[in-house]
């Protein structure tokens, strides 16, 4: 017994004829007779009366009650796995870093997944350089990150750029930096400054390295990490 045969008996029954039947199924008469026959063997009942009127028997009502039901299901199983083709259902992996909250990237995750409420998202806050190995560990799915200009990124991974932001360098009232509008990483050397610790942002940590753009690293600073996911990643990706 197989799908196509039980809908060839669904639509004898609704066409009252082998004839008509094979038509709307697009195969000749005699296959259509054939299948039927062989579904009838296999069973070991007959499912049509054959005379002037085709008609189904007891056994064949049952039948079509049963197979009605069967097709039913496989429509609803075809639509549910076309969902999660689609990513229309299933859960979707995003991987972010904390600080992409003020950039107005979480009204963009809270647009999508209102678009699609049967989707689930599982939300991990990481570094940056942890988000990039999850990413190829292919435990993420996704990630919102940032990329430093003139960095290279595993060719394995596909990016597109969503925004372009500059480093601004916060400074109290009567500093020396006060009123500069230009600053270099050499203009730093010395300084004691808060920067995100290398997971986070290994492009920043990587000028106070010897093989950055700078010698000589701030002579005192502390890092900066994220220890507990915004509020508003929440309420906009959940509402």
């Amino acid at each position: 017994m197989n799908l196509s045969q039980l809908r060839y008996v669904i639509t004898v029954t609704e066409c009252g004829s082998f004839s008509k039947a094979a038509q709307k199924l697009y195969i000749t008469q005699p296959t259509l007779s054939q299948q039927i026959a062989a579904l009838e063997n296999e069973l070991g009942v007959r499912l049509f009366s054959r005379g002037k009127q085709v008609a189904l028997t007891d056994a064949g009502a049952a039948l079509m009650r049963h197979a009605r039901a069967i097709l039913e299901e496989q429509d609803r199983l075809l639509l549910t796995m076309s969902e999660y083709a689609r990513l229309k259902r299933g859960t979707l992996k995003i991987g972010a870093l904390w600080s992409l909250d003020f950039l107005g990237i979480v009204n963009l995750i809270g647009d999508f997944f209102r678009q699609v409420p049967q989707l689930r998202v599982d939300l991990v806050i990481d570094g940056s350089s942890n988000l990039y190995q999850r990413l190829l560990s292919h435990e993420l799915d996704a990630v919102f990150n940032l990329v430093g200009q003139g960095n290279e990124l595993d060719p394995r991974l596909d990016c597109q750029l969503l925004q372009h932001h500059r480093y601004v360098v916060a400074v109290p009232q009567g500093h020396p930096f006060w009123g500069k509008h230009y600053l270099t990483i050499q203009d730093l050397d010395g300084q004691p400054v808060i920067i995100p610790d290398k997971t986070t942002a290994p492009s920043t940590s990587r000028c106070w390295t010897p093989s950055g753009s700078t010698g000589s690293p701030p002579s005192s600073f502390a890092n900066a990490s994220p220890s507990t996911v915004p509020c508003s990643w929440q309420k906009a990706a959940w509402g």
